[in-house]
């Protein structure tokens, strides 16, 4: 039963308030009826696109709503080691530089996860947001893991003999939210002049109650975490049940 599908890689390129439905097309001329739908797209990618996705056009709420606020930086870089050279009880490391330097690409400070307090792994996850996280958007692995090597080898003074800590890297990984045409961030965070009042707003369906949205930017009380995107799939949910009560009785 086609209603049963679920389709993968689907890239939705609008959608139409039609009678009684709402009409999905897809990049590759696919389209689909559903009697409601459910938007968890980024507070990023609406900004960017909700003129050419929506027909007809949004509440001038729900544009004021999510133009207010902005998408984080928040960049997790992943180092495996061969062997494990940094404090091992605490599971996050709080480092600074030993000499500071206002010209470091990544800052004087650094926080780091420390999975083999957590997991006996020799891994360190270094966390670089704000104006680092920004420096690392669309620069490459390497670059990146160079600017980290170089932090770590002056914030825990290395020894020489263990230099450079390239040498003992086996792995790396770079969460890339930011450069993801999909994402356009890493989570969602009120700027200067957000008010409680877009939070609503921004939970609030569309079309007669058919174009619900979710997603950690809705959950006014944990907006920006994963706990907070969890939840609003609870609310979403109601709604969509709610909408489709109501929808029963009229019958």
């Amino acid at each position: 039963n086609e209603c049963n599908q679920i389709l993968l890689s689907q890239e939705v390129t609008k959608l139409t308030h039609g009678q009684g439905c709402v009409v999905l097309e897809t990049k590759d001329g696919s389209m689909v009826e559903a009697e409601t739908c459910v938007v968890t797209i980024s507070v990023g990618c609406l900004q960017g696109n909700h003129e050419t996705l929506f027909h007809p056009p949004l509440s001038h709420e729900k544009i004021e709503a999510f133009n207010s606020m902005k998408m984080g930086t928040y960049k997790k870089v992943l180092l495996k080691f061969t062997h494990v050279f940094w404090p091992v009880d605490a599971p996050f490391l709080g480092l600074m530089r030993s000499s500071l330097d206002d010209g470091c690409e990544i800052g004087n400070s650094l926080l780091c996860d420390n999975f083999w307090a957590k997991q006996g792994l020799p891994l360190l996850e270094p966390i670089l947001a704000g104006p680092a996280g920004e420096w690392a958007s669309f620069k490459s692995d390497d670059v990146i893991c160079d600017a980290v090597l170089e932090f770590l080898e002056d914030a825990l003074e290395i020894d020489e003999n263990i230099r450079p800590l390239r040498d003992h890297v086996e792995e790396v990984h770079v969460s890339r939210w930011e450069e993801d045409k999909f994402i356009q961030g890493s989570y969602s965070n009120y700027g200067l002049g957000t008010q409680q009042r877009h939070s609503t707003a921004l939970n609030q369906p569309e079309w007669d109650g058919r174009l619900v949205f979710g997603g950690e930017a809705t959950n006014p009380d944990y907006q920006g975490s994963a706990h907070g995107a969890l939840i609003s799939g609870k609310t979403t949910a109601k709604q969509v049940i709610e909408f489709l009560s109501l929808e029963k009785r009229k019958i």
